[in-house]
């Protein structure tokens, strides 16, 4: 009798131990710290619990909510997802992500970033004319009180590297493209625009990559290269003086990771991360004499630029009091007002633009489709409103 209950004990025990972890891990976690489970990387919503309502309950929706509050607080929701990630990588090369992708050679893509190279995301002509349009009215504008604009549309991985991009990617016909049309609009409006294109020739000539395998933005190198470029940009259109870039040496102890290095493999989540290749990390440093004023600019941007802030470029090259408008929203440097963070549309832009001296507006590929951010409209807007 004794073992007939020891063995229906440990038989419910184990079901226990199975289905039901969230009621144990947590405080097994709590009491060991090699049993803590790494938080997941990215964006991940949690699920509220949800109210019963017999309406929601017949309708199916009450127990869909209520799985998925329960599974977003299970304790082992982590480690699942990254073995998941992980078996789906290793057997069918494929990640379970919403837009991260495997290309060739370990090489790691956005899913975004290979249909902006194709062209799937096009938004037409018309739309990209309009802008074009209204930017060009600004630049007339402005030009009278002698503050330039300037477009930045970096060179995306999927442009440089094409070659190891998943074969659905390279074999897609290839027609009209955002990138293409707009550097064909902003010729055909004289706008001076800056594409990056020699990054193709440095990628030939260089023994330094210009991506990471697992990097959605350019090396620390590529960026070195690119601020250099923007630098003789402004110099040689507005005849702006600007401090000397200065990149040291590269030698083998500067080969390391950066954040942006690793940035698509911390968001795919696995369980055992690949190895990419290491990359330089080359240090930078400004030059000026002690009569250089540094000028300042107001900058309307993404990611891309987000990196030219975060690796001293921007306060390098400009007046560090110099705003950066992070997708037309966020404030950098930060700022609050009685306690309150400051974002873009607190801020008097009129104003801003009157006090800098060059407007650099940065649009990577796949952003093309939200060219602006808004900001040539709203600054357009009350442009013409002023003028009525």
């Amino acid at each position: 009798m004794f073992i007939k209950i020891l063995k229906y004990s440990l038989f419910i025990l184990l079901l226990g131990l199975i289905f039901i972890p969230q009621y144990y891990v947590p405080f097994l976690q709590d009491k060991g710290q090699v049993l803590q489970a790494e938080t997941l990387q990215g964006a991940y919503a949690q699920t509220k619990k949800p109210n019963f309502w017999p309406k929601k309950w017949l309708s199916g929706a009450f127990q869909k909510n209520y799985e998925s509050y329960i599974r977003d607080r299970n304790a082992m929701t982590p480690f699942a997802v990254r073995l998941n990630t992980q078996i789906d990588y290793n057997l069918y090369h494929t990640i379970a992500h919403q837009n991260i992708i495997a290309g060739k050679d370990g090489e790691f893509y956005t899913q975004s970033d290979c249909e902006a190279y194709v062209g799937k995301d096009f938004q037409g002509i018309k739309s990209l004319s309009e802008k074009i349009r209204k930017l060009r009215f600004l630049i007339d504008h402005y030009a009278q009180k002698d503050i330039p604009f300037v477009v930045l549309i970096p060179a995306g991985k999927p442009g440089l590297i094409p070659e190891r991009m998943p074969e659905y990617y390279q074999k897609y016909p290839r027609d009209s493209t955002n990138r293409k049309v707009l550097k064909h609009l902003l010729s055909k409006a004289d706008i001076p625009y800056l594409d990056f294109d020699f990054l193709h020739t440095l990628k030939k000539d260089s023994p330094y990559a210009l991506f990471g395998q697992a990097s959605l933005h350019w090396s620390r190198f590529a960026y070195s290269t690119t601020a250099d470029s923007l630098r003789s940009f402004i110099i040689r259109e507005f005849n702006i003086d600007l401090p000397k870039l200065i990149r040291a040496p590269i030698d083998a102890e500067q080969n390391a990771f950066s954040d942006m290095d690793k940035e698509l493999i911390n968001g795919a989540n696995f369980l055992k991360e690949p190895k990419p290749k290491l990359l330089p990390n080359p240090e930078l440093t400004f030059e000026s004499d002690s009569t250089y004023t540094p000028i300042r600019i107001l900058s309307i941007g993404d990611s891309y630029y987000l990196s030219f802030y975060k690796n001293g470029i921007h306060d390098g090259l400009f007046n560090p009091k110099s705003k950066f408008l992070y997708y037309n929203h966020e404030v950098y440097p930060e700022a609050t007002n009685n306690g309150r963070k400051v974002f873009a549309g607190d801020l008097d832009i009129i104003s801003e633009i009157e006090r800098s001296k060059v407007i650099i507006i940065t649009v990577y590929e796949s952003n093309l489709d939200r060219f602006g951010f808004n900001f040539i409209e709203t600054v357009y807007d009350k442009v013409r409103e002023r003028k009525k």
